[in-house]
């Protein structure tokens, strides 16, 4: 059968296919033998946490109105009104600004979220132009870069690295860079950083809503693991400012929600009412078991437990699990890594690296360690062989499966090296 570019361009795979393949062999097929996963996105299954999602479908379940509804009937493209007026007075109370249901857009997850966002402001132009979708400080999220319809689609510029301690570093904005960026439509980062973990200063933030304002086009800024909820985040933090040039990414699949497939877009009611008119078309309207139980946490005041009394205590113990494990194997300052400010992982670099962190990946596969490659983070950049030399090893597992992968990663990594660095 003859495809579309956009078919062709869907034949050849991502790497966000391949992340979700590995995902699904290690959590919902588990493989004989030894498995250590450091990758993916996947929450960690936390029992205090588990107990009050149960909790929560018990509650609706035992309401024949809110089952019903749940289950029985279409919701409103852009999402359960029930649900955006919760979300609404909850973020209101944060952003200490009115916000209401015209602000609020519920999709099937973030990722859906990216894909829509990025087809309405970046691609063909009605003037012929391709605009482009563009990240403001790679490495970024490997889920980003095959969401376009038109080729081309992406721009970007890698960060600035800074030392920060003696195996760590942390990266910054290069502004001569973003400044020099053109047809530009819309600028899109995470916060904390997906794959570094990396918190953007409010300042930097600022400054690059500046820069959105300025050519009138909108800075999507990715909370999946950020403020005001899942807060996974290890350090303070203030909050997140309004504009109207801002979207905000939320999703209740790193509360530990992932099944549900659930996002939810806070913003310009005019890019909202984008999105309730492409929901309309491309899917009528978004699941039920989401919202649902989503406005059973508001309405129970739930989130702010989750996050500061379950979920930061759990992955900030992860953190420091990750990267003392990381520095026992790493006497000889083979590894280095970003600062964790927050999120499920740890990104590191090898310097030097004889062979591509893909078929570095291939090696540790075949020693039951799953990582994530660090080539597929640079959307619309190509990145230099010299510079594949990055990983990112997820901290979501249990304990021993943190360390013996670690152990094993760096093992096997040391063996690729062909020179060491100098102490």
């Amino acid at each position: 059968m003859k495809l579309s570019l956009y078919g062709e361009k869907t034949a050849k795979g991502s790497g966000i296919l391949s992340l979700m393949q590995d995902l699904d062999a290690a959590l919902g097929n588990p493989v004989k033998g030894n498995l250590y996963f450091l990758g993916g996105g996947n929450p960690a299954e936390i029992p205090e946490l588990t107990a009050i999602f149960r909790e929560a479908m018990e509650s609706i379940l035992d309401s024949p109105p809110d089952f019903s509804s749940m289950i029985g009937v279409y919701d409103a493209p852009a999402g359960n009104t029930l649900f955006r007026e919760l979300i609404a007075e909850y973020f209101s109370n944060y952003f200490k600004t009115n916000i209401t249901r015209e602000n609020i857009a519920i999709t099937s997850g973030s990722q859906n979220t990216f894909f829509i966002l990025f087809n309405l402001f970046a691609g063909m132009a009605s003037d012929g132009k391709i605009l482009k979708a563009a990240f403001p400080m790679l490495p970024e999220y490997i889920g980003y870069g095959d969401t376009g319809f038109s080729p081309d689609l992406f721009s970007g510029c890698p960060g600035l690295s800074e030392t920060t301690g003696e195996t760590s570093y942390r990266y910054r904005p290069d502004y001569p860079c973003i400044e020099s960026l053109e047809n530009l439509g819309i600028l899109a980062l995470s916060r904390p950083g997906n794959p570094t973990g990396g918190v953007l200063p409010t300042e930097d933030l600022e400054r690059l809503l500046k820069i959105a304002q300025k050519k009138d086009i909108p800075l999507l800024i990715d909370n999946a693991y950020g403020d005001p909820f899942p807060g996974i985040l290890f350090g303070d933090t203030e909050p997140l400012p309004w504009h109207s040039h801002a979207l905000y990414s939320f999703s209740l699949s790193k509360l530990g929600l992932p099944g549900l497939r659930t996002g939810i877009l806070v913003g310009n009611s005019e890019v909202i009412s984008l999105i309730e008119k492409f929901n309309a078309v491309s899917q009528l309207s978004v699941n039920g078991a989401g919202p649902a139980i989503g406005s059973y946490l508001l309405k129970n005041n739930l989130l702010a437990k989750i996050s500061d009394d379950i979920l930061k205590p759990y992955y900030s113990q992860k953190s420091r699990l990750a990267i003392e494990t990381l520095q026992k194997h790493n006497q000889d300052h083979l590894f280095r890594y970003h600062e964790s400010d927050g999120a499920f992982f740890l990104w590191v670099t090898v310097h030097p690296l004889s062979m591509p962190t893909l078929q570095a990946y291939q090696i540790l596969r075949s020693r039951g360690v799953i990582t994530v490659p660090g080539i597929h983070y640079y959307p619309g950049c190509k990145l230099p062989q010299e510079k594949d030399k990055s990983f990112r090893l997820s901290f979501t597992r249990d304990n021993k499966t943190i360390e013996k992968g670690i152990a094993i990663f760096a093992e096997e990594i040391r063996k690729t090296v062909l020179e060491r660095p100098e102490p």
